[in-house]
């Protein structure tokens, strides 16, 4: 209270009170809360000469003689010199006093002395006892050795009192005491595990949102369509998982029934209904789910008298790619039994918690131990960060966008018959594609930063027994592919390399590499899905894959199969802090011309300067090295 200089040495009461209200929504850093605190605190000084009784008796807030009116919690700081007393032959000091009453149902004193920071905590013995407030002192400890530890560490993730603080070392250790102690006091399999992370520590983006649309070209009863959903929920243990938590460690626990009203939109009769269904994916898409209720959001959207779609969002959570077109087949299975009034309430199918089992199981064989082993070896040193367009990567998620690469007939046609080249060629059509377009991503991560060690993360979709090739769950994984370019390389032998991870990765899978999100270890993700897509009374669907507009990675690059007839859909997410709107169109133009290269000469040097180069440039270049005696190619430029 002592705001004019003319009261600095003044003896009387100039003490007020101020009231702060903080918002904590959001699940913000300290650092974060730290600026929200500090601008609410310098706008209540400069209005401090308002008294608080004053304040308290215009506002109309009800009154109770047990507490004060707007105000349970009371805050000092006594950061001003105390004078000590220099008295020959004596050591003075300050001592507690018990004053017998609370200002406040709880206050906080901090001051200051030379090297230490004193805290004492004043209480109501109506509400708090000893032993309470021992507890209450002993967390603010560790919540303070947290804060020092990590101040951009979200509040929810900050350590508790009995609790280790939940630390990622930035060196990638697949064996952290932190997670394993997570996970063993857990129910989650370790892909689970990570997906939770990573959503605590980004809880206010739909991070791991994943959105797949299914169009049917014929009419449906929007009724009988609702109960075999509703029979599908009965039957899958997948869908009927919540996850909570229990002092903070997250447990999954099917529910022995969840009750779910399928919404029925029908946007035949708006304007456009195209344009009202891309609206409405895009909305639906950003859902933040609770997980402690349900994962997935399912709604059934007339487009037209003869053309529905069928709208998923789900989190990662609960189930992958795979099980989604698993969800589209049986709902269209069990829908056709409704309209022969042979729907019953549940159907039996395959468990996901054996899968659970299965994998604690696991945990303690040699082939674990093995897989273990190879991935801790592999993954010793973190991959470099790498600069796109000159921009390097932040730590923690930003906005994404989504451009779809037109492939068109002809290269489709062209990268199946590359893909089945004898040297080329792995075991199936499917992983000989995989690795054409791990080579092509690559290719274009190194051309496009000039780094020679790359890392990409392959999702993989981990159903290697039988058992499991029909269950409704979260079975995938990402492995990273670890590559490095060498001097001279070319398609053909980048191909090999990649071919030789894919394969050693494959056989040792049963490990799941733990890398939380918050860290990048990947420069980015290849997603092939190639599962055979869900017909509807004998008519195949088309599948159209959404985006929540937010991604980890800096680079996504998706191969969708969209309809029956095989075609393929490139799909690339840029992060928006690092890709503007003009690098995405440069970089979509770079991408094509290394695929055009890849299918023109599996020979061609990586090095070469016209690889990135528009058909001018490339006109240019054959002009000079006509007119010249050297050659223009230099490998590196």
């Amino acid at each position: 209270g002592r705001n004019w200089g003319e009261t600095e040495n003044l003896i009387g009461l100039f003490l007020n009170t101020l009231v702060l209200r903080t918002n904590l929504s959001g699940n913000p850093s300290f650092r974060e809360l730290l600026k929200r605190v500090r601008e609410i605190v310098l706008s209540a000084y400069d209005h401090q000469d308002l008294p608080l009784d004053w304040l308290v008796a215009q506002l109309p807030v009800a009154r109770d003689q047990d507490q004060w009116s707007l105000i349970q919690v009371g805050f000092d700081l006594h950061n001003e010199p105390v004078p000590m007393a220099q008295l020959p032959g004596l050591v003075l000091s300050p001592i507690e006093v018990e004053m017998g009453a609370a200002r406040a149902d709880l206050a906080l004193a901090l001051s200051e002395s030379p090297n230490v920071l004193n805290c004492a905590f004043q209480y109501n013995i109506d509400l708090f006892d000893h032993a309470t407030i021992g507890k209450m002192a002993e967390h603010f400890q560790v919540l303070v050795e947290g804060i020092i530890a990590d101040p951009d560490q979200r509040l929810l993730m900050l350590p508790q009192p009995g609790r280790r603080l939940w630390h990622f070392p930035e060196s990638q250790n697949v064996q952290s005491d932190e997670f394993a102690e997570i996970f063993e006091r857990s129910n989650l399999t370790v892909m689970q595990l990570l997906f939770w992370l990573g959503q605590k520590l980004q809880p206010d983006i739909p991070l791991y949102n994943e959105i797949v649309v299914s169009v049917i070209p014929c009419g449906i009863d929007p009724e009988r369509f609702k109960q075999a959903f509703q029979t599908l929920i009965n039957s899958s243990d997948a869908l009927r998982t919540v996850i909570y938590e229990v002092d903070g460690i997250p447990q999954q626990r099917v529910l022995e029934r969840l009750d779910y009203l399928m919404e029925y939109i029908d946007l035949s009769r708006t304007a456009d209904p195209e344009a009202a269904l891309e609206a409405l994916i895009e909305r639906r898409s950003r859902i933040l789910f609770d997980c402690e209720r349900r994962s997935f959001d399912f709604v059934l959207i007339k487009i037209i008298e003869e053309r529905f779609a069928c709208f998923i969002n789900y989190h990662n959570i609960l189930v992958d790619g795979r099980s989604v077109f698993l969800i589209f087949q049986r709902l269209f299975e069990l829908y056709h039994r409704s309209l022969n009034d042979e729907l019953s309430e549940f159907v039996a199918l395959p468990a996901f918690q054996d899968y659970v089992n299965h994998e604690r199981e696991l945990r303690g064989s040699a082939r674990y131990r093995k897989a273990e082993a190879y991935w801790t070896q592999k993954l010793a040193a973190d991959p470099e960060r790498i600069l796109f367009y000159g921009q390097q990567p932040r730590q923690g998620s930003a906005g994404s966008k989504r451009v779809s690469y037109e492939l068109g007939f002809d290269k489709m046609k062209d990268l199946q018959a590359l893909a089945a080249r004898e040297e080329i060629f792995v075991g199936t059509k499917d992983l000989s594609l995989l690795g054409v377009f791990a080579t092509l991503l690559v290719a274009y991560l190194y051309r496009l930063s000039g780094q020679s060690h790359l890392s990409v993360g392959v999702t993989y979709h981990n159903r290697n027994s039988r058992a499991f090739q029909d269950v409704i769950g979260l079975f995938m994984q990402v492995l990273p592919l670890r590559i490095e370019i060498e001097p001279d390389e070319t398609f053909l032998s980048l191909n090999r390399k990649v071919a030789g991870e894919l394969l050693d990765g494959f056989k040792l899978a049963s490990y799941c590499v733990r890398a939380p999100s918050r860290h990048k270890k990947n420069h980015a993700i290849l997603n092939y899905v190639n599962y055979p897509l869900p017909t509807f009374k004998a008519k195949p669907s088309r599948v159209e894959w959404g985006h929540s507009g937010y991604q980890n990675e800096p680079l996504a690059f998706h191969v969708h199969q969209v309809d029956h007839l095989g075609t393929l859909g490139f799909k690339l997410d840029f992060n928006l802090e690092i890709f503007g709107e003009d690098q995405r169109d440069q970089a979509v133009a770079h991408f094509g011309r290394i695929l055009d290269a890849l299918l023109v000469d599996l020979h061609h040097p990586l090095d070469h300067p016209a690889l990135l180069w528009g058909e001018t440039q490339k006109r240019m270049l054959s002009h000079l090295e006509n007119e010249a005696d050297f050659d223009f190619s230099i490998p590196g430029i």
